[in-house]
């Protein structure tokens, strides 16, 4: 689809590109309290939050994109390249019209728009990279460079994610 095929680097391929068809949601933060005894609690996302149904449809995802791909496909210590590219659903106000008669036309283009509301762009990346974790790579913080763009879908289309990895530089610190 058009409007969910990034632009990166001309001239040079990705080790892993795959696309999840679902609307993206953020991580939540993990809440701390206390239990009556004054122990101190972390408590998490509870088990219906959306969440972890993105998580799952990012894992299907990557393993399906990676079939016959030993996993995870960067090894401890590896350095890893990461564009995410989140489509968020583009809301009513967006498809408006202004004008009457042959004047009439939509408020906004067509385009996909940049998405400058919550969510923020770092709790989607973290649940993405938390999904990916011993699929693509053994851990995220493997992750050195990461490119994160988060924009309304264009008129039409559906909300989802593009992910691309490609491998870094080698050398680097354990």
């Amino acid at each position: 689809m058009k409007d969910r095929t990034p632009a990166v680097d001309p001239g040079a391929s990705s080790d892993l590109a795959f696309t999840v068809d679902a609307c993206p949601v953020a991580q939540p933060r993990a809440r701390h309290g206390r239990l009556p005894n004054g122990a101190p609690v972390t408590y998490e996302a509870p088990k219906a939050h959306p969440i972890h149904v993105f998580k799952l449809a990012v894992q299907a995802a990557a393993r399906a994109a990676m079939a016959g791909s030993p996993a995870p496909l960067y090894g401890p210590g590896e350095a890893v390249r990461l564009w995410l590219y989140f489509c968020l659903p583009r809301p009513a106000k967006y498809d408006a019209f202004c004008g009457r008669g042959k004047d009439r036309r939509h408020k906004y283009p067509a385009d996909a728009l940049p998405h400058t509301a919550k969510p923020d762009a770092d709790n989607l990346a973290k649940a993405a990279k938390d999904a990916l974790k011993g699929i693509v790579w053994h851990d995220d913080s493997q992750v050195y460079r990461m490119v994160v763009t988060k924009q309304h879908v264009a008129r039409g289309g559906l909300p989802g994610l593009t992910v691309l990895t490609r491998a870094g530089e080698k050398g680097g610190s354990r």
